[in-house]
């Protein structure tokens, strides 16, 4: 019975994982051309949803401040309801931002 619960939560999760890669590759599917620049990922989960900021920050920005917003985008998941949908839904959206700064802007 264990092994069963075990076995339908693992599934659950790649099912998730290749769920979310098919959902936030379809709002932008252009790899961007950033050579010799410093790429910064955040990722925020708050009670809308799940947010990703990326910025770039190339030469003496590091020292004057000066950075280049990449892409800023959002996932309305209704986190602050507290049940099971909306937190599959968060984790959905957090995966797939995740993948998407990973992947694309490395």
């Amino acid at each position: 019975m264990l092994i069963n619960l075990t076995l339908r939560k693992l599934a659950l999760f790649i099912a998730l994982i290749f769920i979310s890669n098919t959902f936030v590759f379809s709002q932008n599917s252009i790899k961007p051309k950033l050579q010799g620049a410093n790429i910064y990922a955040g990722i925020e989960v708050g009670s809308k949803g799940v947010k990703m900021s990326l910025i770039e920050i190339a030469g003496s920005g590091i020292k004057t401040g000066n950075f280049k917003i990449i892409k800023d985008t959002s996932v309305n998941t209704d986190f602050i309801s507290f049940n099971t949908e909306t937190f599959q839904a968060t984790l959905k959206g957090l995966c797939g931002l995740y993948n998407t700064a990973l992947l694309k802007y490395q």
